[in-house]
């Protein structure tokens, strides 16, 4: 469960970097509408263009953290080094609104920062499940497509289990406990016989042992 909400986390955070473009960065208003609108049930913030000094820890890192722990001494660090961002979860709607509106384009450590609210997507198995599900019943079939389908190629369901009843009369009429030939022996193969058990269980652990193969004879 823990492998699993880890997974979560971690894949929130890239869709939602994936998400905001550098475009965002430098919009004026656009950005500050978008955000006013996301804000609502956000815990964390995505915060962008981070001095590279905090990602190696020291005295630049812990200055960084100061900051946000000013509004929340509980806030946790994502530092995410390749995109120059960081995560940082706060225990509170209040607390993470609050640093995003005095902490946004501000100067920290050197560098002007800009602050997103980050939203987590729900795993759950209502609408916004996001697993790819089976196809509905009559298109539940077993059939894969050509590799290149042709124009006009369409798929069909599978066709029911193919009985053959002849074989399943021939099997009733095996009598328990003799032995039926089915093929004669000749020169070219041997006979084919089967031989049907009365009990199953019976022969549970008869099987023959393997007599040991003797040590040759040594000539000195």
């Amino acid at each position: 469960m823990a492998d699993e909400k880890s997974r979560s986390s971690v894949g929130a955070v890239v869709k939602e970097i994936d998400r905001m473009s550098l475009d965002d960065e430098t919009s004026d208003t656009t950005s500050d509408s978008i955000q006013t609108v996301d804000s609502e049930g956000a815990t964390a913030l995505i915060v962008t263009k981070v001095n590279e000094s905090v990602f190696e820890g020291g005295q630049s890192q812990a200055e960084f953290e100061s900051v946000f722990r000013a509004y929340d001494d509980m806030a946790s660090f994502q530092y995410l080094k390749s995109f120059r961002r960081a995560r940082v979860v706060f225990d509170s709607q209040k607390a993470a609104k609050s640093a995003k509106i005095n902490l946004h384009r501000t100067n920290v450590c050197g560098h002007v920062i800009y602050c997103y609210y980050s939203h987590v997507l729900p795993v759950s198995e209502g609408k916004y499940n996001l697993h790819l599900q089976p196809p509905v019943p009559p298109r539940n079939f077993l059939i894969s497509p050509p590799t290149s389908p042709p124009v006009g190629w369409e798929s069909a369901p599978e066709h029911e289990p193919l009985v053959n009843y002849d074989l399943l009369t021939a099997l009733a009429g095996l009598t328990p406990g003799e032995a039926h030939e089915f093929e004669a022996a000749s020169e070219k193969h041997p006979a084919i016989v089967v031989h049907v058990c009365e009990d199953p269980e019976g022969y549970i652990g008869t099987a023959a042992r393997i007599p040991q193969t003797g040590r040759p004879e040594q000539h000195t």
